[in-house]
């Protein structure tokens, strides 16, 4: 008799990639010359490529444009800040609390060379966009053939 058990292999395999993706960045903090001071939470975060860019897309709703740091350092972009409570939490009787507050810090290795000289931030509506132009060498070049 054969028993049979049902997984859901594309369930699974999402909350490990979250929790691969959560400890490869535990690890890119001790490896990069950032360190995580008070760290209490972590923006959801894109990133992808097109011919020309990279391009970072983090979540951060709530938080002030003033409040938002980004560093290039090699090939490691770091991207912290603060959220501040719209209300002071102290002395507070919660019956939920999901929203996180405090600070965060995001930093991603840059998957191949950028010109320092085409990067761009621009944080619009909770959403912070950085894109990194390719640097020359990395771009596809098309060679007409005689």
């Amino acid at each position: 008799m054969s028993t049979y058990i049902k997984i859901n292999v594309t369930g699974n395999l999402s909350k490990m990639e979250k929790e691969m993706r959560q400890i490869m960045d535990e690890i890119a903090c001790f490896i990069s010359p950032f360190s995580r001071v008070n760290q209490t939470w972590l923006p959801a975060t894109d990133v992808y490529e097109d011919r020309s860019f990279i391009y970072i897309v983090v979540e951060l709703p709530g938080i002030k444009h003033e409040s938002i740091e980004v560093c290039l350092d090699g090939r490691w972009l770091q991207i912290r800040g603060e959220r501040q409570s719209p209300i002071h939490l102290e002395h507070k009787r919660y019956y939920q609390m999901e929203i996180e507050y405090g600070p965060f810090q995001r930093i991603v290795r840059i998957p191949e060379r950028v010109n320092l000289h085409d990067i761009t931030a621009r944080y619009e509506d909770g959403i912070l966009i950085v894109q990194l132009g390719k640097h020359d060498s990395e771009r596809p070049v098309k060679i007409d053939v005689k």
